[in-house]
């Protein structure tokens, strides 16, 4: 029985034209601008877990969520 075995990640190339825009895309456009915006809404800084109320940015309940989806 032969084993598999993980390739390298910078073994694989992604050589669709549809998907390989798609994927430019995110990594040059969406990825930066939902990082931001999680940085502009205080996200990024709850998991300090510094804030304490009359601080902007009051975390709701999926702030860590909602991060964790751009990742």
């Amino acid at each position: 029985m032969q084993k598999f075995v993980s390739a390298p990640v910078t073994a694989v190339r992604l050589a669709d034209p549809v998907l390989a825009n798609r994927l430019e895309t995110g990594y040059r456009s969406t990825i930066p601008a939902t990082v931001e915006k999680c940085r502009e809404t205080g996200r990024i800084d709850s998991f300090k877990l510094e804030w304490k109320p009359g601080m902007p940015h009051e975390p709701h309940h999926f702030w860590d969520s909602d991060f964790a989806k751009v990742l």
